[in-house]
């Protein structure tokens, strides 16, 4: 039962939802104003119908008074009516029949047709007479041989108007639901375009390409064509951006390299070791930020994959990217111990610089030591890079992947990094199925953790 009433309540908060019920309370609202009325409307009309009947009763009695009738035979034709009473010119009783006591009943003014309390006894079947008040209806005429009064229950009335009121509770509800199944069926197919363009919005993302433009010629296919103009200009904006940091890079990595060979190579720094190994240090990180760039830019999801999927062997990257890093930084030492043969779908490139990064990023911030471990566990690839470094904050470990982000302390640019490093980290994980997180390391320090769909071994 919630199960439904959740589902109901998400449908009533889409917009074809909210149309929906707007409409039916409308249309049920409109039809509850127009039952009313109609029923106002027959009740005046059978009481008014009723009305002109009583009269006519009346007067035709008040007629064959004056033409000599005897008052007995007026009152002994009893109808419909609950009781008739005929008075001479002067007021006295001539006759009367029916439940009514006439010595004790007052009778309205003459020409008058209301609603009138009346004693009246009933003899029950052993004999015993009930006397209670009951409401009639009442015509009174007044003729020159006398005057006639005639009651009559109106209980007659109440049958009819009983059945057009049921009628119209059951027809009432049924016709505003009619009305909100097809409101919804109208406006469901109204929008079935926008969810079709939403759909090729969602298709589109981050691949290029255009939404389909409905053949509507309405505001939703004017919508569609705006639409794939903003992704014209996207692209083009997007593609003249991937081509300036290309060739940026590209053309910043000859000038770096040759200023990293200046710099190892100088006679005249030779005698100024700290410095070397500063300005050393600086043409790396560089030179890095380069790599980086050039990479992002090539690796763009709209410039599609620049190498062919396939089977890696990712404790090989793994043990490479280690024995590369242990070479390069005397002062940590490197453990993978912790490293079981995995087998990942995906290409050897990039997977091998989410390695080296991850590496990187870890041996800067390390005290000493960083270490691998890589299994299968539940069918997923695992890899975990942790240092002893100072970790980072829970608060910082989402906006560490953002591009050009530093942490404060201990990870500045003074230590090496570029800002892009996890970035392409993420974005290579993501591509291959993936996701990576950060946690805390047994070491002490962050613990950076990928996860990826594993082959059988």
């Amino acid at each position: 039962m919630t199960a439904v009433v959740v589902r109901v309540r998400r449908a009533l908060a889409t917009v074809q939802g909210r149309i929906t019920l707007g409409a039916t309370t409308l249309v049920l609202v409109a039809l509850v104003v127009a039952a009313i009325g109609l029923d106002v409307l027959l009740a005046a009309t059978a009481r008014d119908a009723f009305d002109r009947a009583l009269v006519s009763r009346v007067d035709d009695r008040v007629a064959l008074l004056a033409a000599g009738a005897a008052p007995t035979t007026l009152a002994d034709t009893l109808g419909e009516e609950e009781f008739v009473v005929v008075y001479d010119a002067s007021g006295v009783v001539l006759a009367a029949a029916g439940l009514v006591d006439p010595a004790a009943y007052v009778a309205p003014p003459a020409g008058s047709v209301v609603d009138q309390e009346v004693t009246v006894r009933g003899v029950e079947d052993d004999g015993t007479v009930e006397i209670e008040l009951e409401t009639l209806r009442v015509a009174v005429a007044d003729g020159s041989a006398g005057t006639v009064v005639v009651g009559s229950e109106t209980e007659q009335l109440d049958g009819p108007r009983r059945v057009e009121r049921t009628a119209l509770a059951i027809g009432v509800p049924l016709l505003a639901l009619a009305a909100g199944l097809g409101a919804w069926r109208i406006v469901g197919a109204a929008l079935r375009p926008v969810d079709a363009l939403r759909r090729d919005v969602d298709r589109l993302a981050g691949t290029g390409g255009r939404v389909g433009v409905p053949p509507t010629d309405d505001e939703i296919s004017d919508l569609a064509e705006t639409m794939n103009g903003l992704l014209g200009r996207t692209e083009a904006h997007a593609a003249e951006q991937r081509r300036f940091i290309a060739d940026a890079s590209h053309e910043l990595k000859s000038p770096v390299a040759n200023l990293r060979a200046v710099v190892e190579t100088s006679p005249g720094l030779a005698a100024h070791p700290d410095e070397r190994a500063t300005l050393v240090g600086e043409t790396e990180r560089l030179q890095r930020l380069v790599d980086d760039l050039l990479y992002l830019a090539r690796t763009e999801p709209a410039a599609g994959p620049t190498e062919e999927p396939g089977v890696v062997d990712l404790e090989e990257l793994v043990f490479d990217e280690a024995e590369r890093l242990q070479r390069r930084h005397d002062r940590v030492t490197v453990e993978v111990a912790g490293v079981e043969p995995v087998r990942v779908a995906g290409r050897v490139g990039p997977l091998g610089r989410v390695v080296a990064n991850l590496l990187d990023n870890a041996a800067r911030h390390a005290d000493g030591r960083v270490r691998l471990d890589l299994a299968v566990v539940d069918g997923r690839a695992v890899l975990r890079v942790g240092d002893d470094g100072d970790g980072i904050a829970p608060a910082d470990r989402e906006r560490v992947f953002d591009r050009f982000t530093r942490l404060d302390d201990a990870r500045t640019r003074g230590a090496g990094g570029s800002g892009l490093g996890l970035a392409i980290v993420r974005r290579i994980v993501a591509e291959h199925g993936g996701a990576v997180t950060v946690g805390s390391s047994s070491l002490g320090g962050a613990e950076l953790l990928v996860e990826l769909p594993a082959l059988d071994t």
